[in-house]
């Protein structure tokens, strides 16, 4: 009986013991927690910073990693890991940010790729309309002979709905093909009042023609007033009409009428 009683408080004291000990080590950690750490070299695939509540305010990733967005509270699963300019163009990496609602509302993006020994590349820097695509971005871009490198302001159409933003989910997990073509026109036709997307300034330089440029563009995003150096360093100022045709220049016409910002 006393072996017992013995090996009792045995337990008892050890248990005591164990109680403190995990105790000092939860307030340890628990101190610890709110430290600032410091690193030579961190390696990572993605980083995403987060409110206290865990929203996700910005990500940084690499290509594979890189969020498809997040639009009306929707997320844009088909874009994961795949964010580029084009259907064809090169997957990017970057920075995305992300506001209240837990929207992406702008980010950095960037990507190049070789095509026929020929480089592609596209640097994107974006700031976006609420629920919407851009409203200004800073762009560097080249492929196929054309590129420009400038400061663009848009003009977009109104704030997507959850219920349009999944549509849209749907329509990039399509395979391509007559059936998505016709989906995608009548989406288009559907929701032709979020789709609208219609550059109204453009400052920078276009490769095509070597030109410096400042482009106004009219609410159907027609360039109607053009101010260049062109690749002769030759200034101009042009007006003109809904089509495209100069209607005054200055110094005087210089006998080219197509030039585009876009």
């Amino acid at each position: 009986m006393d072996k017992v009683q013995k090996e009792l408080r045995l337990l008892k004291i050890y248990a005591l013991f164990s109680t403190v000990l995990f105790v000092a080590l939860f307030c340890l950690a628990a101190k610890g927690a709110g430290r600032k750490a410091k690193f030579d070299e961190i390696s990572a695939e993605r980083i995403d910073i987060v409110e206290p509540d865990g929203k996700v305010r910005l990500t940084l990733a690499n290509h594979e990693r890189m969020p498809g967005g997040r639009m009306a509270g929707v997320d844009l699963t088909a874009r994961y890991g795949n964010r580029v300019m084009s259907n064809n163009g090169p997957a990017a990496a970057g920075l995305i940010f992300f506001n209240d609602d837990g929207d992406e509302c702008g980010g950095l993006i960037y990507g190049s790729k070789m095509v026929g020994g020929k480089p592609e590349q596209v640097i994107y820097l974006s700031f976006d309309h609420y629920r919407q695509n851009e409203a200004i971005n800073i762009l560097q871009s080249e492929g196929d002979g054309k590129g420009r490198s400038g400061l663009q302001v848009v003009d977009t159409g109104s704030p997507y709905t959850a219920d349009a933003v999944q549509q849209m989910n749907a329509l990039f997990l399509m395979k391509y093909g007559p059936e998505k073509d016709a989906a995608m026109k009548k989406f288009g036709s559907e929701h032709a009042a979020n789709l609208k997307y219609k550059p109204r300034l453009f400052v920078g330089h276009l490769v095509e023609n070597d030109a410096s440029a400042v482009v106004l563009m009219d609410t159907e995003s027609r360039p109607r007033i053009r101010m260049e150096v062109d690749a002769s360093n030759a200034p101009f100022l042009q007006f003109l009409d809904e089509h495209g045709k100069v209607t005054y220049s200055l110094p005087g016409a210089p006998g080219n009428n197509d030039h585009s910002a876009h």
